[in-house]
């Protein structure tokens, strides 16, 4: 019985990823058709999806190439502004803005901290507090 419920579990846990990640690939195309009512509906819908995608567009313009960088922090801008206008949010869209002024030194920096802190939340979340 617990194998069963283990393998539901599994698939519903597999099923919901692919099910982010199929939000994530709509809000990355409306952000780079600039299709901005639907993008502001898509992320008024999805916001934590809308994070995420903002999150992930910051580590691939801290670890690309200058037109790889530009072109992550343009669409990030875009979702951020989405985000704003979607929850009367503007903090994501800041965090983009200040990200996109750091030297590339400082950028390699956030990144490793936030690679550290997010490592010691799940640490944090799947092991508690002992």
């Amino acid at each position: 019985m617990r194998a069963v419920a283990a393998l539901l579990l599994g698939l519903s846990l597999s099923a919901r990823a692919q099910d982010q990640e199929a939000v994530a690939q709509r809000l990355r195309i409306l952000a780079a058709r600039e299709s901005t009512t639907a993008l502001v509906e898509a992320v008024r819908g999805h916001p934590d999806d809308a994070r995420e995608l903002m999150r992930r567009l910051i580590v691939e313009a801290g670890l690309g190439d200058a037109g790889a960088s530009d072109s992550a922090l343009a669409l990030a801008r875009r979702l951020g502004t989405a985000y704003a206008t979607a929850w009367e949010d503007s903090f994501p869209l800041a965090q983009v803005a200040r990200f996109a002024r750091m030297s590339r030194g400082q950028r390699a920096a956030k990144l490793a901290t936030d690679s550290v802190r997010r490592a010691g939340n799940a640490a944090l979340g799947s092991d508690g507090v002992k």
